[in-house]
């Protein structure tokens, strides 16, 4: 499964036009029909952290890999913008250790976190803040230099299940250029198009389970961050209607996310209201100085709901990770850091996959994602639970007030890195629950197909 020689004029790792972009775009590194004219080993559609992520691993494994996504970079996402040591730590292992540096991030060594009037300040065990425009963008280039292509302003269409032993088919829309609409071709498809990903449909999933009380996700990001976010601190306000989270980024600017009840957005007035309830949130919380932010004259990009369980993390020849495997309320972080971890977890099983499908690798990577991601995010639940009760929130906030390192094994166990063990292999009778054996052989190792 060796890549193919480069498509001209695009080069993975230069990013050359091959179509029109705008000054400061990443260029996609083929045309439409160039990536329809093969099959791939691996199509991963959604180009976010764990989508770029675990792109560029293949492709540095020698895996033939197109990287898809139907926006262009550099773009916003709502996100609270942070790096916990969890996600830097799957950054190192994933040999881009250097990369949040690189970017200019801005440690993180506190949590201001107020409800009710009531405020402690916490330490945060390691953790940048760093805008998704430059995070998503670095994490997208690296994979094109490890050899992956991309196709960015693409929308991806799934066709159903194929025929057993047969390539999955994708069509691919170019939203905005003359390429029109061709299908796409490749041994695995790795969906990584988060919440509200409609790539595979009910009839392959099944529905997702969407928690009766998830709250709705929302964000902006002004221009200028005041002199009352420091650099290096955190500020969390916690009350009824949600909570809200404030960051200043490597530019100076103020990442802004919130989760909201969906009642208490609505009576707002939905996405309109979305800054004015934002800023009653920190000023019921105590952050007055905060509350005076020019919050409901920003623009504001909401979230489906955020707490959520897929019916299964894959179909035949198809593999979910990121958020689009599950996601949970996230607190310091731990929404990157998932799907960080979630494409080191995915790797061995995509490689098996690109080798030749197997019906055991889905249920092998569901027991993998359960073990290793979705037990951390059962810690990050109970958390999220007891936020949005800040009537039991505000007494712990007194003890914390007075002995602030009683946080610090409930925030270090937030952040410790996720070890995946070396799965078994799945065609193997004996150890066919564990899982597959990781896949790194050398291009040159690998038969031509």
């Amino acid at each position: 499964m060796s890549a193919s020689a480069p498509d001209a004029p695009g080069v993975p790792g230069t990013l050359a036009a091959t179509s029109v972009s705008r000054p400061g775009e990443l260029a996609a590194t083929l045309t439409l029909a160039s990536a329809a004219a093969r099959t791939w080993d691996a199509l991963v559609v959604g180009a976010g952290p764990a989508g770029a992520l675990v792109a560029g691993l293949l492709a540095r494994d020698g895996l033939a890999v197109l990287l898809v996504d139907r926006a262009r970079f550099p773009r916003g996402k709502v996100c609270g913008c942070c790096l916990n040591a969890r996600a830097l730590d799957a950054l190192e292992r994933a040999g881009l250790g250097d990369l949040p540096a690189a970017l200019g991030a801005r440690p993180l060594q506190h949590m201001e976190l107020a409800a009710q009037g009531r405020r402690v300040r916490l330490p945060l065990p390691g953790g940048v803040s760093i805008s998704r425009e430059a995070l998503d963008a670095a994490l997208v280039t690296a994979a094109c230099e490890r050899g992956a292509h991309f196709l960015p302003g693409a929308f991806a269409a799934g066709t159903g299940a194929p025929a057993p032993g047969a390539p999955r088919a994708v069509d691919m829309t170019r939203i905005d250029g003359p390429e029109g609409t061709a299908r796409l071709h490749a041994r695995v498809v790795l969906v990584a198009d988060g919440l509200g990903g409609r790539l595979l449909d009910a009839d392959e999933l099944g529905p997702a389970t969407i928690a009766r009380d998830s709250r709705l996700g929302a964000g902006t990001v002004l221009a200028h961050a005041p002199e009352a976010v420091a650099p290096g601190t955190l500020w969390m306000a916690c009350g009824a209607a949600g909570y809200v989270g404030l960051v200043r980024l490597q530019d100076d600017r103020l990442d802004v996310a919130a989760a909201f009840e969906a009642r208490a957005l609505a009576a707002a007035g939905g996405a309109r209201g979305a800054g004015a309830l934002a800023a009653s949130l920190l000023a019921g919380a105590g952050l007055h100085e905060l509350a005076e932010l020019p919050l409901a004259g920003a623009m504001w990009r909401g979230t489906p709901q955020l707490t959520r369980t897929p019916a299964r993390r894959g179909a035949r020849a198809a593999l979910l990770l990121g958020d689009a495997c599950g996601y949970v309320e996230p607190f310091t972080g731990e929404g990157i850091a998932s799907a960080l971890g979630s494409a080191l977890a995915v790797l061995p099983f995509a490689e098996a996959a690109a080798r030749g499908w197997d019906d055991a690798l889905l249920p092998a990577w569901e027991r993998c994602w359960t073990r290793t991601i979705g037990a951390r995010q059962r810690s990050t639940r109970a958390l999220a639970w007891l936020l949005r009760h800040p009537r039991l929130l505000a007494p712990c906030m007194t003890v914390l007030a007075l002995r602030p390192a009683l946080a610090a094994p409930l925030l270090a166990g937030l952040a410790a890195p996720t070890r995946v063990t070396p799965p078994a292999r799945a065609t193997d009778p004996a150890t066919r629950d564990d899982a597959v054996a990781p896949a790194r052989r050398s291009a040159s190792a690998r038969a031509p197909r």
